[in-house]
């Protein structure tokens, strides 16, 4: 057999590149394409994304002036976009997409550094069809164009990148990586709590192995980990000096939601531990038997096939040997087929411990999969027992597609049988097609399910609540209410002071209006503090809104039966006694009530 030359072999690794752009840009094309206009929702949530930082680039104090549940970097960033851009929701969706083609393109890079071009390649085309564009609940604001909290998906592609850089420091010993991946978790500590906390996590985990190992450290590490923590301090006691403990009572840590105990136990699987438990052991179960059937076919093939035909038909053994494991993870469907990922990280996490500490604590490749093992693990631990691309995983699911991909090609082809250069795997196809085929399998189940979840959602003609600040998808059950609702607003509320109960903020963000309270919901949760439902009453009375729209929002969720109804009846009365019912957008199944002051 020919050797190739060093020239012939850079062509052939440059258009194997080329070739792994145009797939993942065709993916991210056509999944753009398919769900055109349909992110976000005018009621729940996406308003607050998009007005928020419209206060912010008036002049408004974030968590004095408007409150805000999350870090201020999203909120800021957003402000900023406005400004040079426009107040309008293409603004925001295009910053999504660019931060699904980043996240992808860190997928990617982060799979590349532990496996193959195969499994990374997969991983990326997953993490599209799974997270970044997926439909797979009733809310289409899970996903990373317009999600339901731009903090989300900036904190985990912040902390995907801090972790990256920290995989490359520790497998090339490079300072200026180690810089890097401070300067990503710093970022992070601005988004969101659960992408910090898995990074965190995982430099948690690099700092012990370094201790175990004994490990020299360098000035990059102290001044990277002391800048990382100085910026959170600074940030937040900036807020802190001009909002004082509101801050954190009002804002950060509201009271009520951290008491939504219903809510919390509901998508972490606890609310039904019996029920989540089984559905733990059956996804687990899919992808040990995909991985195992692969690794035993792949051992007897190496022990009795030639030598020399043997690379013509790995794939294919392997294909057929995953073949049962991949078809019971298909016919789990997407809520349940990823549920067995924390088992699955932790088993994983325990045998390479064991392995690290048998082998003398010097395997970097070894030590980098722990990190991203731990770092993908703290990040599904929302959902423990209900781990799934849908709701929350949209955004929490990334990391452990990677992990578990890994962790599937290591027990397939161990490491230390395959060539490695830099800590990457050069061995393509020897543990990759199991889990490139699981992978694959997914993402046409998740794109299948997606589709499905468009037609039932928004029905054979969607419509949009639209006006000079853009649209929104309306939902078919509130079709012929809110778009109507919203052209209402739009023709004479533009410019004016409109207030939406109890949510519904998209409505006067695409309707040209402004928001005069900085306060966005009005759910059960929500009065607390300096928003007691006395103090809203007086806000309302301050700020004198020239409309009020009240939207038949369902708040069953959070253990309520409706506004006016068992909660907040003190505002209802007042905005009853103070304001004129204008506009009644109401259909069998959704109501909207505009009301102008009197």
């Amino acid at each position: 057999m020919t050797t190739p030359t060093p020239a012939a072999a850079h062509r052939s690794a440059t258009s194997r590149r080329l070739a792994v752009v145009a797939l993942l840009a065709a993916v991210f094309s056509a999944n753009t394409l398919s769900t055109w206009n349909l992110w976000g929702d005018a009621i729940i949530d996406c308003g607050r994304e998009l007005d928020v930082p419209l206060q912010l680039s008036q002049g408004k104090i974030l968590y004095r002036d408007v409150r805000y549940w999350y870090g201020p970097l999203a909120p800021t960033l957003n402000s900023w976009l406005y400004a040079a851009c426009g107040a309008h929701t293409q603004t925001l969706t295009s910053a999504g997409l660019i931060v699904a083609a980043l996240m992808t393109g860190l997928i990617y890079r982060t799979a590349r550094l532990l496996a193959d071009r195969l499994t990374a390649t997969a991983c990326a085309a997953a993490f599209l069809c799974t997270c970044a564009f997926a439909h797979l609940t009733r809310l289409n604001a899970f996903n990373f164009v317009l999600p339901y909290a731009f903090p989300t998906t900036y904190g985990i592609l912040l902390a995907t990148a801090s972790v990256y850089f920290l995989l490359r420091h520790m497998l090339r010993g490079r300072s200026l990586d180690f810089a890097a991946s401070a300067a990503g978790l710093a970022a992070a500590s601005l988004t969101k709590i659960e992408p910090l906390f898995a990074c965190v996590a995982a430099h948690a985990l690099f700092v012990l192995l370094r201790l175990i190992a004994r490990q020299p450290w360098r000035p990059v590490h102290l001044v990277g980990y002391a800048a990382a923590l100085l910026t959170p301090v600074v940030t937040f006691g900036r807020f802190y000096a001009m909002c004082g403990d509101a801050l954190w009572h009002d804002n950060l840590f509201l009271p009520g939601n951290l008491s939504a105990n219903v809510f919390s136990l509901r998508h972490s699987g606890l609310d039904n531990p019996y029920g989540s438990l089984a559905n733990v052991a059956l996804s687990a179960a899919a992808l040990i038997i995909a991985c195992g059937m692969a690794a035993l076919a792949q051992r007897w093939y190496a022990r009795t096939v030639d030598a020399r035909v043997q690379a013509r038909g790995v794939f294919l053994v392997q294909v057929v040997a995953a073949s049962p494991g991949v078809a019971v993870a298909a016919w789990l469907g997407t809520e349940t087929v990823f549920a067995g990922a924390p088992l699955l990280l932790l088993a994983g996490a325990g045998v390479m411990s064991a392995s690290w500490l048998r082998n003398g604590r010097s395997d970097t490749r070894l030590a980098a999969e722990l990190v991203l093992t731990a770092f993908a693990g703290a990040a599904i631990a929302r959902m423990l027992l209900q781990c799934q691309a849908g709701h929350y995983g949209f955004y929490l699911l990334p990391p452990a597609l990677v992990a578990l991909a890994v962790l599937g090609g290591r027990a397939i082809a161990p490491a230390g049988n395959s060539d490695r250069r830099g800590g990457r795997c050069a061995a393509a196809g020897v543990g990759s097609v199991a889990p490139a085929l699981w992978l694959a399998t997914l993402c046409i189940a998740h794109l299948v399910q997606s589709r499905a979840t468009d037609a039932a959602v928004f029905g054979g003609q969607p419509r949009w609540a639209v006006g000079p600040r853009g649209r929104l998808p309306v939902q078919e059950i509130q079709a012929g209410a809110v778009d109507a609702a919203a052209a209402y607003l739009a023709q004479h509320a533009r410019g004016a002071r409109v207030v939406v109960l109890p949510e519904g903020a998209g409505l006067t963000f695409v309707a040209g209006a402004s928001n005069p309270l900085g306060v966005h919901t009005f759910l059960p949760l929500d009065f607390s503090g300096q928003y007691s439902e006395a103090a809203m009453i007086q806000r309302l009375a301050t700020a004198n809104p020239e409309y009020a729209v009240i939207t038949a929002r369902n708040v069953s969720e959070y253990g309520a039966e409706g506004f006016g109804v068992d909660y907040a009846r003190g505002i209802a009365e007042w905005l009853m006694g103070k304001y004129d019912i204008v506009g009644e957008f109401t259909t069998e199944t959704y109501a909207v009530h505009v009301l102008r002051r009197r």
